[in-house]
């Protein structure tokens, strides 16, 4: 698991490939379309999105590799897509 930090507000978050997360977005909205109007609204009745997978602090794409400290213990980390520049 890649831990990554946003460059912008601090936030950190798992870092994933864009393959990743258009490879789940198409899981779930397939899962989702089959479902009854219950469980659809038990998930708010949305689809996922790519745009899903931005910083949830600032909405942003810019992430640098978290490093120790950046985080507490114990949180939880929602999925961002990072491409590692080398």
């Amino acid at each position: 698991m890649i831990t990554v930090t946003c460059n912008t507000c601090g936030w950190v978050s798992v870092g994933v490939s864009r393959e990743y997360a258009e490879r789940e977005v198409k899981a779930f909205n397939d899962y989702f379309d089959k479902q009854n109007d219950d469980v659809r609204q038990a998930y708010g009745n949305r689809r996922a999105s790519i745009n899903n997978y931005v910083c949830l602090c600032c909405g942003r794409l810019d992430f640098r590799l978290a490093e120790k400290g950046d985080c507490p213990d114990g949180v939880t980390l929602n999925p961002v897509i990072y491409a590692p520049t080398s």
